[in-house]
């Protein structure tokens, strides 16, 4: 682990040799500068914060973050309800990069890891919440469903994980449109995210809010760690 005087922790759970593909934010490495410009554009701000508000946190709260990008939702969190134990994980290192840069601006208490979200490297019971925006339609079916065990795992009971996903449903103009996220674009699409969570053993997965965007359809999700 490095530690900085003046920054996030930083955490390599994928040192070199053990490192995996995995699909940008942009799609392309050299298109990462215009993620955040391009979430702006597209009002993903007001989602952020409405994912924060569904997540329900109070401080002193342990909350990672699970393809957290370039730190946007963590950011929301530590300007809303600071006081909060801050982690984030992505296996891209220019987005954490960018995440490290933002979260030292926040004065977060915070730890930015290099991984994957079907290996979370925390102990049994030890989170209270997890987040995730726009990650998992970036994962095969199979990581997807490690990651909903990771996340049963790892959260304290009455944990939450909070999601904010595209919805399946999608028109045939929606699955052109993510043609560079095939095949995980298409199997996140042809499957129930609360069946998924539910199948891991969380309690009452639901969708609590939905919504249109530029993205195609989206969908707010919770389940409860009994």
């Amino acid at each position: 682990m490095t530690r900085t005087t003046d920054g996030p922790r930083l955490i390599d759970d994928a040192p070199q040799g053990t490192e995996r593909p995995f699909l940008p934010g942009m799609g392309k490495p050299w298109l990462m500068r215009f993620y955040d410009p391009l979430a702006v554009a597209v009002g993903m701000g007001r989602r952020y914060r409405r994912l924060v508000e569904l997540a329900e946190l109070t401080p002193g709260q342990r909350l990672l973050d699970v393809g957290c990008g370039t730190g946007t939702v963590l950011q929301t969190v530590a300007r809303t309800v600071p006081g909060l134990d801050l982690a984030g994980l992505d296996p891209d290192r220019r987005a954490l990069a960018r995440a490290a840069r933002k979260l030292r601006r926040a004065q977060a208490n915070s730890t930015l890891i290099h991984g994957y979200a079907d290996r979370l490297p925390f102990e049994d019971g030890s989170l209270d919440r997890i987040v995730s925006s726009l990650a998992l339609h970036h994962l095969q079916a199979a990581d997807r469903e490690r990651f909903a065990a990771e996340a049963l795992r790892v959260l304290r009971p009455g944990g939450t994980v909070t999601v904010l996903e595209i919805a399946g449903g999608a028109t045939e103009h929606d699955h052109q449109r993510h043609q560079h996220h095939q095949p995980a674009w298409q199997s996140l699409v042809d499957v129930s995210l609360p069946q998924l969570f539910s199948d891991a053993g969380f309690n009452d997965a639901r969708e609590i809010d939905h919504e249109t965007s530029r993205l195609g359809p989206l969908i707010y999700l919770r389940a409860d760690r009994r």
